[in-house]
């Protein structure tokens, strides 16, 4: 057999069919594995590395975009009111669709393309987003409250205003402005330098040198495909489901097969975090049908479940099908 060079000196990531989004899931859950199996503090150098570059590569994605920083005294920057706007189009999201209907066309009014739209917006994408919010705030102000309207119909005015302010300021940031974007291959040069170390520490365990890297989280799910897993946690367990890239053109049927404890399904940027206010309670006996977005973050590449009784274990069926 003639041994990959590109594997083995190259640059294992520079493959146009990466996506950006999809490069910073593989590389958050890289590090989420190496963090919980740092006991002997073997994975320090790498784990730094990954951190620093995945913290940048997030902000040029849109997580925590804070490019521009100018002097606007107490008035919340556009970065501030971008994260703003989508934490509450996130959180209010259950009370929209409870008070509106899921079906509704006054709901699809807020979400006609599915939450996913707000956790990827972007500055170019605030303007028209928070005007049809603003729209469809007003529209339904009677069952939405004067609180959550008026908070609505804020992002609008606020953004125009704000934008204003900070156009006046750009003359002087850019003046001195670095440009801070990370560069995709350098995300690309420390996953490959990380793979490498990985190797020299377990050079003849293949399966565990394999554990600390899901290449499925690369490609995406398979189109058509549907995956079954069933199963028992224990009293209070966490435990794993999937491990993958998800998005909404995926469903999550979740059934509670047991008699007499309650469990929670959601996201998580690691195999065990805790369960977040997203995470959905399915009683003893029932199913529900989920879109991944309603579980939390859709960059949380961890899908777990939590038995919450402290006396007895559960069972459960997840069947998770990609369209």
């Amino acid at each position: 057999m003639i041994p990959n060079i590109t594997m083995l000196f190259g640059n294992i990531f520079n493959d146009p069919h990466i996506t950006p989004l999809r490069l910073y899931a593989f590389g958050k859950s890289v590090l989420g594995c190496l963090k919980a199996d740092n006991k002997n503090h073997q994975f320090d150098d790498v784990i730094d590395l990954l951190t620093t570059v995945l913290f940048e590569f997030g902000k040029d994605l849109g997580e925590m975009d804070t490019s521009i920083i100018s002097g606007i005294g107490k008035r919340k920057s556009n970065d501030e009111l971008l994260d703003s706007f989508k934490k509450t189009m996130s959180d209010e999201e259950p009370f929209i669709g409870r008070i509106l209907g899921m079906d509704s066309t006054e709901y699809l009014d807020f979400y006609p393309h599915q939450i996913t739209e707000y956790w990827l917006v972007n500055k170019m994408r605030m303007p028209i987003l928070t005007n049809r919010v603003s729209v469809a705030a007003t529209a339904n102000a009677a069952q939405l409250g004067l609180t959550l309207t008026t908070k609505l119909k804020s992002y609008a005015t606020d953004w125009e205003i704000n934008r204003g302010a900070q156009e006046a300021q750009k003359g002087i940031v850019s003046e001195n402005k670095v440009d801070a974007k990370m560069d995709r291959k350098v995300v690309e040069l420390a996953l490959t330098s990380t793979i490498r170390t990985v190797s020299k520490l377990f050079p003849t365990d293949e399966k565990k040198g394999s554990s600390f890297f899901d290449f499925s989280l690369l490609f995406g799910i398979t189109k058509h495909k549907s995956s079954e897993i069933v199963g028992t946690i224990e009293k209070e367990e966490i435990k794993e489901i999937a491990n993958i890239l998800f998005t909404d053109t995926t469903t999550i049927n979740a059934t509670n097969t047991s008699i007499n404890t309650d469990i929670q399904i959601y996201l998580s940027a690691t195999r065990d975090g805790v369960p977040t206010t997203f995470a959905i309670t399915i009683k003893p006996e029932q199913s529900r049908i989920i879109k991944p977005s309603h579980l939390g973050d859709l960059k949380n590449p961890f899908l777990l479940i939590k038995n919450t009784s402290t006396i007895n274990p559960s069972t459960y069926k997840i069947v998770i099908k990609g369209k």
